[in-house]
């Protein structure tokens, strides 16, 4: 099976609303570690008065004038990350699955609706893996007593450092 992880930084929490300002994913190998295989883009931001207050920067890397050097237009990094995807799918002979953190309900729906806008299809299994949901089933054996779930937590009961 191939699996690409998924990230995604944005200007706010709204689905189809708010840009996605970064797309970063990575190929895993079969031990689930990650591969030198990976995707990233800055995408410049279509709309800037929809940007939520106190997001930008504090909640995703954002820094102006890194943004202005290396962004690209959102409708190019969509098509690109397609293709990226398409291409660790070896030209489609398999449909990589998707993992992220909390992928369920944002990363995969906030990607699924911009690639829909721009009009491009993502080659991929619609199975999602999903860290949170993984890591709820793990807790009892992390002897993990609390609400939510950090990465380093579902490192560590995966057995493996967080790569940030």
């Amino acid at each position: 099976m191939t699996i690409l992880s998924l990230d995604l930084e944005t200007t706010g929490l709204t689905i189809g609303y708010h840009d996605v300002i970064q797309i970063g994913a990575v190929a895993l190998n079969d031990l689930g570690l990650a591969t030198t295989v990976k995707f990233g883009r800055k995408l410049h931001i279509r709309h800037p008065d929809r940007v939520q207050a106190g997001v930008l920067g504090k909640y995703n890397y954002y820094d102006e004038a890194t943004w202005a050097r290396e962004a690209v237009d959102a409708a190019q990094g969509w098509r690109e990350f397609c293709d990226w995807v398409f291409h660790c799918s070896h030209g489609g002979a398999v449909k990589p699955r998707l993992l992220g953190h909390n992928i369920g309900k944002f990363d995969y729906p906030m990607s699924e609706a911009w690639i829909k806008f721009y009009g491009l299809t993502l080659h991929h299994d619609y199975h999602l893996i999903d860290t949170v949901t993984l890591f709820n089933s793990f807790k009892k054996r992390a002897r993990i007593d609390r609400w939510g779930c950090k990465m380093d937590d579902v490192c560590a009961v995966l057995g493996f450092k967080n790569p940030k």
